[in-house]
């Protein structure tokens, strides 16, 4: 078996890489399209993202302001 990486940086000076380890869990039939978000959301929190429940526009604004600083 061979070993896979995940790129995570790269510029002329060096390479940084990760070890991949491929999900075992596949989907055999049809996913709807709110399986998917929540699958895809499940993905990004183990990659150490946050979600946030966002309700309004003022909320939408400040986060992004926080997310810029």
């Amino acid at each position: 078996m061979s070993t896979k990486y995940n790129l995570v940086a790269e510029n002329p000076q060096s390479t940084v890489v990760a070890e991949y380890t491929p999900s075992t869990e596949r989907i055999a039939n049809y996913q709807s399209e709110a399986e998917l978000e929540h699958a895809f959301i499940e993905q990004l929190e183990r990659q150490a993202y946050e979600y946030l429940t966002i309700t309004s526009e003022a909320e939408l604004v400040s986060n992004l302001r926080t997310a810029i600083i």
